[in-house]
């Protein structure tokens, strides 16, 4: 894992767990700051859900850190 990597997945994004509205149920995982749409997990469980979302993070932000310049946008109360 290289240092820009590693200094993306520490930026503290605030994420959100709400219960789906399905007939199946389940949870589905966010960062706030960034939408449902640009990354989420989803799970049977709450934990289930966040795991889901750890996994799909590393891999989206590893995607875009080898591939793009994209810049993370940082939150709003984010101090360096």
């Amino acid at each position: 894992m290289n240092d820009e990597l590693k200094e993306a997945l520490a930026i503290p994004y605030s994420i959100q767990i709400s219960p789906v509205r399905e007939e199946d149920g389940g949870f589905v995982a966010f960062m706030k700051e960034l939408g449902w749409t640009f990354c989420s997990g989803v799970g049977d469980s709450y934990e289930e859900a966040f795991q889901s979302l750890k996994i799909a993070r590393e891999e989206v932000f590893e995607y875009l850190v080898e591939r793009s310049d994209f810049k993370f946008p940082k939150p709003d109360n984010y101090i360096e």
